[in-house]
């Protein structure tokens, strides 16, 4: 018999092992994913899309490093309903660091940082 990654052996009359349904993962640990940005709203529109699909987001920070430019709010609100909370987080200067920032908005223990 072969284990798999510690997978216990299936017997005849044992159930194969299950995935996880969606009950079982919304008890799981929310996360927050922080997404920094500069010039890519097309790509940024795709992954907030992504990321609010999945279960176990609490909430997606985006860092709008496009200095002097209105991240597009209204763009994204446009598509709604979302099922996870987005804030738009102007940044005052184009920095990498800036997705390092300990946000206030941050709810959560576990982050994401794209």
């Amino acid at each position: 018999v072969t284990l798999l990654h510690g997978l216990p052996p299936q017997g005849k009359n044992q159930q194969p092992n299950k995935i996880p349904t969606k009950d079982k993962i919304a008890t799981a640990p929310l996360f927050t994913v922080i997404l920094q940005t500069y010039n890519r709203t097309d790509l940024l529109l795709k992954l907030l899309n992504h990321y609010s699909a999945i279960d176990t987001v609490d909430r997606i920070i985006v860092v709008w490093n496009n200095v002097g430019e209105t991240p597009p709010i209204d763009l994204w609100n446009a598509y709604r309903p979302h099922p996870v909370r987005v804030d738009f987080l102007p940044q005052s200067e184009n920095r990498m660091r800036n997705r390092l920032r300990d946000f206030r908005e941050i709810r959560t223990d576990a982050r994401s940082e794209e």
